[in-house]
């Protein structure tokens, strides 16, 4: 992303009252994210998600939010996997030693993403920075708040 991120943008997760369905948007106020979701401020219940200072061996210590990833079931990580590519470690055998020789030659998967802990693997979450989060989540929406022309 090269551009500087405005220092009031947040990632919202927005639930609608009406059917319940959960959408994460970034926007500067919560009204906006209800609305960049396509629903109305009062039928939406709003919350920001907290940036925390998180250490990494690699990166150091930096500003980063915990937002939903899509974890393999086979090893704590986060799936690359695109969503209309079939999953190639997923077992399909019905007889269990041939399922479990299937499940252990899921480490040769190519769609391993980030490692991720027990428990964020457990809840289908990761720790990623903000600009990060800003290309995952909702990329034109994001994308546009994040560089403005």
């Amino acid at each position: 992303m090269g551009g500087i991120l405005p220092p009031d943008l947040k990632i919202y997760e927005i639930i609608t009252t009406i059917t319940g369905e959960k959408s994460y948007q970034g926007a500067t106020n919560a009204q906006d994210a209800c609305l960049q979701a396509g629903w109305q401020i009062g039928d939406c219940y709003d919350h920001p998600l907290e940036p925390q200072l998180r250490t990494s061996p690699d990166q150091g210590t930096e500003l980063r939010v915990k937002i939903p990833c899509h974890s393999c079931p086979y090893h704590y990580s986060d799936c690359t996997k695109g969503e209309n590519d079939p999953c190639p470690v997923k077992p399909q055998a019905p007889e269990l030693n041939e399922w479990m020789k299937q499940a252990t030659r899921s480490h040769l998967c190519p769609y391993q993403g980030n490692a991720l802990s027990k428990k964020d693997h457990q809840l289908g979450q990761k720790w990623v920075t903000m600009e990060q989060a800003i290309k995952e989540l909702a990329p034109q929406h994001l994308q546009d708040a994040a560089n403005p022309r």
